[in-house]
């Protein structure tokens, strides 16, 4: 039996990469079979979840380099804030499979560099690296004037993710719009898109399991009210001023009732917004729920009419929670941009992100909730996209198919003879590209590429 130390966050961290991963290991455990077993490394945590407990060795992150020669591949859950730190500097360290769940690591990158290591040089060296002199020079020239980094503006343009990816022994992203930019890089990694799972089962959320859920959170909504749900972490990106501007706008041009629902954790930068709720006297239409368990989350998705998922700016990411409210035939609203542009207009409704915002917002909202016909549109096609996508089985079959194929050449990386014959065929490869032989040439670049060289 092949062993695979799974890096990640679990339960009770405050993450949807910990749903991920909760979710997806009982369905990846069975696509793998007898024929892998998977130990769980994570950072400073003591895991609470029931079937992870059951089936899984569990160990710290900080054991993981004194351990990793005991498995034949290491897989990296990577993502964009401080829980994937020490994730991120391993998976440098030490290659295997990293599974990108955000596109633009940049926050992490900075962090690491400047909050950390308090090394500037290092972190403008880094950005030259990945995105090269001009984008160095840009970000030097913005810490010099005072000015946001280019994290906080450019994150997705400037994604800082390149060093990882040409490390890896593989990567395994959500969307092809990742898929895509990285491949446009020219390394020789090999680049999996997998979709991400929606969490559960795909079926329409009938009135009866909605109305459940509404009196499950004690919840009173009148016949006549619309419930909107917001979710995740509210910060900038996730528009929640803008959201409540719209929603205060339908109501007043519409008469529809609507309750409003930030399913959860209000962050430090939106902590006006309870203050502007109250401004505006619509307490008793909008609440903020705060942290929310994962089954109350899905409770709250359950109990809504409609979904707001919207990300502006984006770091790349494929959104967890507009796959599952899809799953559930919940009729959604995004931000045109990044991956949410890979779904057809008439599965999702979309905006725009600027001085339009809004107004687009509002008659987004607006055709949802007095137009049927529409609303029943893009219920009936999120589910069958989710059926045709989003099955956590499928996903996990698909992502287990993949590490197979990376253990197997991880497996060849450690073994001499393997080593020696790469290595002497690259020499060859090499001689032969200081040749003018106009029909070898080409195919002693192919190959050196496919073997790790640079194909120079």
């Amino acid at each position: 039996m092949k062993k695979i130390a799974f890096l990640t966050p679990l339960h009770p961290q405050k993450t949807g990469i910990a749903d991920y991963a909760e979710e997806m290991l009982p369905y990846l455990r069975a696509s793998l079979r007898e024929e892998f077993r998977l130990d769980l490394f994570v950072d400073d945590c003591k895991p609470n979840g029931e079937d992870v407990l059951a089936h899984h060795q569990i160990f710290q992150i900080d054991d993981y380099e004194k351990l990793r020669d005991g498995y034949d591949l290491t897989v990296y859950q990577m993502g964009n804030n401080s829980l994937h730190l020490k994730i991120y500097e391993l998976a440098l360290r030490f290659p295997g499979v990293v599974i990108l769940h955000d596109f633009a690591i940049h926050h992490i990158v900075a962090m690491l560099f400047l909050d950390l290591k308090k090394n500037e040089i290092g972190y403008f060296d880094e950005v030259g690296y990945n995105h090269g002199a001009q984008v160095r020079n840009e970000a030097y020239a913005r810490a010099a004037n005072g000015k946001l980094g280019l994290w906080e503006t450019n994150a997705v343009d400037y994604p800082m993710n390149r060093r990882l990816v040409e490390t890896a022994l593989g990567v395994v992203v959500f969307s092809q719009f990742a898929k895509d930019r990285i491949e446009a890089y020219g390394c020789p990694t090999p680049v999996h898109r997998v979709y991400l799972h929606c969490g559960g089962e795909v079926a329409d959320c009938p009135a009866r399991e909605q109305s459940a859920a509404r009196q499950r959170l004690g919840l009173k909504i009148a016949a006549d009210e619309t419930v909107v749900g917001v979710f995740g972490f509210i910060s900038p990106a996730k528009r929640p001023f803008q959201i409540l501007d719209a929603v205060e706008q339908v109501m007043k041009k519409t008469g529809k009732k609507i309750r409003l629902f930030y399913v959860g954790e209000l962050q430090p930068t939106c902590s006006e917004l309870p203050k502007e709720i109250k401004k505006r006297g619509l307490s008793q239409q909008v609440q903020i729920t705060g942290f929310t368990t994962s089954e109350e989350f899905l409770e709250y998705l359950d109990a809504s009419d409609v979904c707001i998922s919207l990300r502006c700016p984006t770091m790349g990411e494929t959104s967890g929670v507009l796959n599952r409210a899809l799953s559930r035939g919940k009729p959604s609203i995004v931000t045109n941009i990044g991956t949410f542009q890979e779904l057809s207009d008439d599965t999702v409704a979309k905006i725009g992100c600027g001085d339009t915002e809004v107004a687009e917002l509002t008659a987004a909202l607006e055709r949802i909730l007095t137009n049927r016909k529409y609303r029943n549109t893009l219920s009936k096609n999120g589910l069958n996209y989710a059926e045709a996508h989003l099955k956590i089985a499928d996903t996990a079959e698909s992502l287990a198919e993949f590490l197979k194929s990376a253990a197997w050449a991880a497996t060849l990386t450690k073994n001499e003879m393997y080593r020696k014959v790469r290595d002497r065929l690259l020499d060859n490869c090499r001689e032969t590209l200081r040749t003018d032989d106009a029909i070898l040439r080409p195919m002693a670049r192919n190959l050196a590429e496919s073997f790790g060289g640079d194909g120079q």
